[in-house]
């Protein structure tokens, strides 16, 4: 296959006479079209490909579109086809796409590897001076397990102090906090899953005590006080559109919705029936919670009952994937997404994944044929 990119809306004014193949019918699928519902990216879509045979449909806000197998796809595109790969963990697929002789001159685009796309806006700049603050400069974080903190951590945590000195650090782990005082963040720690215990804490530290939260691999690159002016933030992040506490957000003590999403967890349970881990990611409960709200996903600075909802840019602008960072003049803190919430097992996939697909990240105005792999 011959590799490409560049952002969705490049993308699909590059293949506007080409058959659209999207492969993988999952959840990241379903977060493309909330994320580019602005140029109808559902319709776009020509063909849905999927390994799954239990998946017979694809449905999305009401409508519906089959799922097929991919050589079903290709014998029935009526053009030159072009493939958007959208499993998160997709190196499995990139290997089967690569073995099919049709696809060999075909465009393959892969969607966690595509540039980023922020519109251009205006974020008020110096609100601080000209506004008073209504979040308490109080940063807090959550450390549990006993372990010492990473020396990747301890200097994140040390530009927090160089760009907000005058913010009180609070650290919340088994001597200050209650882990028991709900049964999913409960499972989570009786399972030495340190990355989903803070899930409910933060919400639940916030409500109580208002304040900043940040995740250990968040970097300060300038004072955050602007950011304290509304009754409540929190950001969308460079993966998959997703709204995402872990990036670090805010709210006065009481704050309606932070409460909302505490409720959630009372819902929750993070033991499935048959004891197996419930793996589902604390973002997308997250995002999920903000659909119902009405955030449109579209990466753009929104307010959804009181919450400021920045784009990726101001809080996110590291893209684990390829390993590059787009820093604007926007951008307040720098997530590093140690995703000390996946297994083992996970973490191995995706650094193989990157390793051996990273290049096609950096290919903009050109082409790669295949990608070279070691022997």
């Amino acid at each position: 296959m011959v590799y490409r990119n560049m952002n969705m809306y490049e993308m699909l004014d590059f293949i506007q006479e080409k058959t659209l193949i999207c492969f993988g019918a999952g959840q990241l699928l379903r977060s493309i079209c909330d994320s580019y519902s602005d140029v109808s990216f559902f319709c776009r879509v020509d063909f849905i490909a999927d390994n799954n045979e239990d998946m017979q449909h694809f449905q999305y806000n009401g409508a519906k579109k089959p799922v097929h197998t991919i050589d079903f796809c290709l014998k029935h595109a009526d053009k030159k086809p072009a493939i958007l790969v959208t499993v998160a963990d997709c190196i499995d697929v990139l290997e089967q796409l690569e073995t099919i002789p049709e696809l060999r001159d075909c465009v393959c685009f892969v969607y966690i590897f595509l540039n980023d796309y922020v519109k251009k806006y205006d974020l008020p700049k110096d609100r601080a001076k000209n506004e008073s603050l209504r979040i308490p400069k109080t940063t807090h974080y959550c450390w549990f397990g006993g372990k010492p903190i990473r020396d990747d951590f301890a200097r994140y945590i040390e530009t927090w102090r160089q760009f907000c000195p005058d913010y009180e650090i609070v650290r919340w782990d088994e001597s200050n906090y209650d882990y028991k005082k709900n049964e999913y963040m409960y499972d989570a720690y009786k399972q030495f899953k340190w990355g989903f215990v803070p899930d409910f804490a933060r919400l639940d530290i916030i409500y109580t005590h208002g304040g900043v939260y940040l995740d250990t691999d968040v970097e300060l690159i300038r004072n955050i006080d602007d950011l304290l002016c509304d009754d409540a933030y929190c950001g969308f992040s460079r993966a998959g559109g997703r709204v995402n506490n872990g990036l670090g957000f805010g709210a006065v003590a009481g704050f309606p919705l932070i409460l909302e999403q505490m409720k959630m967890y009372e819902k929750l349970v993070f033991l499935n029936t048959d004891g197996s881990i419930n793996y589902t990611s604390g973002s997308t409960y997250q995002t999920e919670f903000f659909r119902q709200k009405g955030l449109v996903f579209n990466n753009t600075l929104q307010n959804i009952q009181g919450v400021t909802i920045y784009p990726s840019d101001v809080l996110d602008p590291f893209n684990v994937r390829t390993q590059t960072c787009s820093i604007t003049g926007n951008t307040y803190s720098i997530h590093h997404s140690s995703n000390t919430w996946f297994d083992d097992a996970r973490h191995l996939k995706l650094n193989i994944l990157f390793e051996k697909y990273r290049q096609v990240a950096y290919v903009r105005d050109g082409f790669v044929d295949q990608v070279k792999r070691d022997e």
